[in-house]
């Protein structure tokens, strides 16, 4: 009786690896724009703070950019996450390499976790919102 643990393995047609490298190419393509949005927007929001401050309204800016500075490290995630899932797939597709295309779709898998996360906090904090926003309507 053989007790050795076989591993199932698949093979990719060309036109699959194809579908993976335009992917990648589109990918690195959102990702590196996402990262000269997001590189904009760090320098835009605290100048608006700035701009708030000086004209009289300092907790204005204060309240304005701290959410702002904290969405813009929550954006960076899911950009640094396509930005690598691109970089290791173009490896893999250059050498062939099955361990470079596993890397490859472990930050695609990331990617896609942290967004749908994400989605499920903003879902709930409108639900929440939405019923603050009725009790308060009820109440006046």
């Amino acid at each position: 009786m053989d007790t050795t643990k076989q591993e199932n393995s698949i093979e990719l047609t060309k036109s699959g690896l194809q579908h993976i490298s335009e992917t990648r190419k589109w990918a690195r393509l959102l990702a590196v724009v996402g990262f000269v949005f997001l590189g904009l927007a760090t320098l835009i929001v605290p100048f608006v703070g700035l701009i708030s401050g000086m004209a009289g309204h300092a907790g204005i800016g204060f309240v304005t950019v701290t959410p702002a500075l904290l969405i813009l490290v929550l954006y960076f995630f899911p950009i640094y996450y396509l930005y690598k899932f691109s970089s290791h797939a173009k490896i893999a597709e250059q050498q062939m390499d099955a361990l470079a295309y596993e890397m490859a779709f472990k930050y695609l898998k990331k990617h896609y976790r942290f967004i749908g996360i994400l989605l499920l906090v903003v879902l709930v904090l409108y639900v929440i919102i939405g019923l603050l926003a009725g009790l308060g309507l009820a109440l006046s």
